[in-house]
């Protein structure tokens, strides 16, 4: 864990940021992940025949809208973190999104722009599918980093066990909670989801490159395989996470599970679609 790589410190008080200005670990992380996202796509644009600058514009607007949705669904599913300071729901830099929120907002804004660009947004979808995978692993670094999105307490001895110093928020919790003394340094041990699901993320990055030369049919089916394993992976993830949202269903389930379904779901009846296409 490392949140903060330096601040500076200003003559005069900016809104939001105060006095000072913070460079946080996870902002630079995310910043990576775009740039390697832009990047891929890139390298990639010229297989699938779409133009480079319509491309970089409709990456660009859709990060921008999927932080925003990112962040909407997470203060929206943890709206009691923010009732006695409404402020810090502008503060993204501190962590805090929400993966599905933020790639609902952004392909709805990608194929908007799809069709004003008039590029096939199947397309478009594949070309960056696995700079998509590649982006969601430096935001998972950026999670480690911050210390958010971490696991349940676990045995110390576990390969993904990892104990998290103040203020981390799996250190406040435990010491709330009574979990560790006062005079611990450290959070119990807890499973470092964040780094499991960035070797998922990595590793589904280079099957989606492979599939894309050895297997692809049509045209979508790259996004789709995406989005379906990404959905298998965060349902089962999240039995290892700490919960940071309400669990539903006779608290068997949280929200990212449902929704996790209901992508599964939709990602099935996708690829049998894509299937039925006949390719121009």
């Amino acid at each position: 864990m490392y949140p903060i790589i330096f601040k500076i410190y200003l003559p005069i008080n900016i809104p939001i940021f105060g006095n000072e200005l913070t460079i946080y670990t996870f902002g630079v992380l995310a910043a990576l992940g775009f740039i390697a996202l832009f990047i891929t796509a890139f390298i990639r644009a010229k297989s699938y025949n779409i133009n480079k600058e319509k491309l970089s514009d409709i990456i660009f607007y859709s990060a921008i809208l999927g932080i925003i949705g990112a962040r909407l669904n997470y203060v929206l599913v943890n709206l009691s973190e923010f009732e006695d300071n409404w402020i810090d729901i502008f503060k993204i830099y501190n962590g805090g999104l929400v993966f599905y929120g933020g790639i609902i907002f952004g392909i709805i804004t990608g194929i908007l722009l799809c069709r004003k660009f008039q590029i096939e947004i199947r397309d478009a979808l594949d070309c960056i599918a696995p700079g998509l995978a590649i982006g969601h692993f430096f935001g998972r670094l950026g999670c480690f980093s911050f210390g958010c999105c971490y696991g349940k307490i676990c045995d110390a001895s576990s390969i993904f066990a990892v104990q998290f110093p103040e203020p981390a928020p799996a250190f406040i919790k435990h010491r709330v909670l009574n979990i560790i003394s006062v005079y611990d340094k450290f959070s119990a041990p807890v499973y470092a989801t964040q780094l499991m699901e960035a070797i998922f993320l990595i590793i589904l990055a280079l099957f989606l490159f492979f599939y894309d030369k050895k297997f692809k049919k049509k045209n979508g089916e790259l996004f789709v395989l995406y989005i379906l394993f990404y959905s298998i992976w965060r349902f089962i993830i999240e039995f290892f996470r700490e919960p940071d949202q309400t669990y539903i269903f006779n608290d068997v389930l949280t929200f990212s599970q449902i929704v996790s379904l209901f992508v599964f779901i939709f990602a099935i009846i996708l690829i049998l679609k894509i299937r039925q296409v006949k390719e121009k």
